[in-house]
């Protein structure tokens, strides 16, 4: 064999191993359609979700850790007013109340809570005043005021456009101080009237 062939023979060998190779690591998904082939153009798959719920919202301990240790929630926890909350029984007390549970899960709370009249209602200081008022206080505990606050006739007067105007009446507001008109509205008698008108 001379030199010239066998180098030519040689290069055959190393060729067909080559081929080989190929053929063994190739071979098997030659042919094969894949979704993840480099090099294609081929339609976008997005990922699409549902509505986020309550389930998928998973804490680690260490979100948990890095809330808790923000400086706002610190800021909150060290306050003279938040310790005196926590210390508070009546506070307590409405933590293990059933219906105020039920409360922080309605709805319709929390789209009054995200309401913006709301929230300035209640940085209103008259508001706030009112809310410290202790016959403001016992006339929200009051069974006939709660009753009345339920009387879908009352709930229908308050609605209409002519009651927001009167509270807004000045001169009503001053009829409202007038101890005059209170004394009229403690008056056994005329109360009477009224409810049999």
């Amino acid at each position: 064999m001379t030199k010239k062939q066998r180098v030519f023979s040689l290069a055959a060998v190393g060729i067909v191993a080559i081929a080989a190779v190929i053929i063994l690591v190739v071979g098997p998904n030659l042919g094969k359609k894949t979704d993840q082939m480099t090099g294609t153009i081929t339609q976008a798959e997005r990922y699409r979700s549902g509505q986020m719920t309550a389930k998928d919202v998973v804490l680690t301990k260490e979100d948990v850790i890095k809330f808790l240790q923000s400086p706002y929630i610190q800021n909150v926890l060290r306050s003279v007013s938040f310790q005196k909350l926590m210390a508070d029984p009546s506070f307590a007390a409405l933590m293990q109340n059933a219906s105020f549970a039920a409360l922080l899960q309605d709805p319709n709370f929390a789209g009054l809570l995200q309401n913006a009249q709301f929230a300035g209602l209640l940085q209103n200081g008259r508001f706030a005043g009112l809310l410290q008022n202790g016959q403001f206080a016992g006339l929200l505990q009051n069974a006939q005021f709660a009753g009345l606050l339920q009387n879908a006739n009352f709930a229908g007067l308050l609605n209409g456009g002519g009651t927001v105007s009167l509270l807004q009446d000045p001169n009503f507001a001053s009829l409202l101080q007038n101890a005059q008109f209170a004394g009229l509205l403690q008056n056994a008698q005329f109360v009477q009237e009224m409810q049999n008108a």
